[in-house]
């Protein structure tokens, strides 16, 4: 009978991580990439071959083993694994979903360009019908990439809400801060009439200073809700206008929420992204 592999940090075999360790009788949760040792929360699968008997030789300092009693084969670290739920496929869905989101933004400034474009035509000759009707389909054409952007806006905010619920319950692990926001916020402070213009935020920005034991990068979280409030300000802005120029200035200020709003889709994914990445590093060796 082939004996086992001693405990060591081994290339890990499910490609999750640069190693993994291995704890004299079967693959453990612990991977290690960079230099940096985490708990992998993907179930592991039962038919991974072993290690070779010999561990290869590994670059740089060597990883420290996992502290016993609290290693990488004990029952109160296995249970921590699995209480963990991973962001990773949460966020992979938002990132193309707000791709999708930037393409309409990019209809609607094109749409509104056009719209502009159409007005300054009917505001030369404001009696002509075919000036009129041309400014009337832009103006549709608006409205129809609006309805889209808004789907899909809807569809974001359903990912959102489920993304920061799983991450405000991944938090009770390891963050011995008291918390002011339960889980249950980060879907009902969205729906609180006036209170939604910051309530988001504040839950949005516990879950962040939970997420990490470093303190930085809660800026973003900001410059995320300001340019998302005010974007979505302004391009919703509707002030019943009443001459051509009070058109042209509403369409300007619908133009610069369109630039906004593109802006804080971007610091989402950027934030969504990396408070995923400081989730998996929470869950680490002490």
């Amino acid at each position: 009978m082939q004996p086992n592999p001693d405990a060591n940090w081994y290339v890990d075999p499910t490609g999750r991580g640069e190693h993994r360790y291995w704890d004299g009788a079967a693959w453990s949760p612990w991977v290690a990439t960079a230099g940096r040792s985490r708990l992998d929360a993907e179930p592991l699968a039962p038919d991974l071959p072993p290690p070779p008997l010999v561990p290869p030789p590994m670059p740089g300092p060597a990883f420290p083993a996992p502290v016993p009693g609290s290693g990488a084969s004990s029952p109160a670290l296995t249970a921590s694994a699995e209480r963990f739920r991973s962001l990773r496929g949460l966020t992979t869905a938002l990132t193309w979903v707000v791709a999708v989101e930037l393409l309409a933004l990019l209809a609607v400034v094109g749409a509104v360009v056009n719209r502009l474009v159409k007005l300054d035509t009917l505001e030369q000759n404001p009696f002509s019908l075919s000036r009129y009707s041309d400014y009337r389909h832009a103006d549709d054409a608006v409205g129809t990439a609006a309805g889209w952007m808004f789907i899909v806006a809807v569809a974001i905010a359903v990912l959102c809400m489920i993304y920061l619920f799983r991450a405000s319950q991944n938090t009770e692990q390891w963050a011995t801060t008291r918390r002011t926001w339960a889980p249950g916020w980060t879907i009902g402070a969205w729906f609180i009439p006036l209170a939604n213009f910051v309530l988001p935020l504040l839950v949005v920005r516990e879950i962040w200073l939970r997420s990490t034991r470093a303190a930085g990068g809660a800026g973003r979280v900001f410059g995320w809700w300001f340019t998302f409030i005010a974007g979505a300000v302004l391009l919703g802005l509707d002030t019943n206008p009443s001459s051509f120029d009070d058109v042209r200035a509403e369409d300007y200020l619908n133009l610069a929420g369109a630039v906004l709003l593109t802006v804080a889709a971007l610091l989402f994914v950027w934030m969504v992204r990396d408070l995923t990445t400081r989730q998996e590093q929470a869950v680490t060796v002490p």
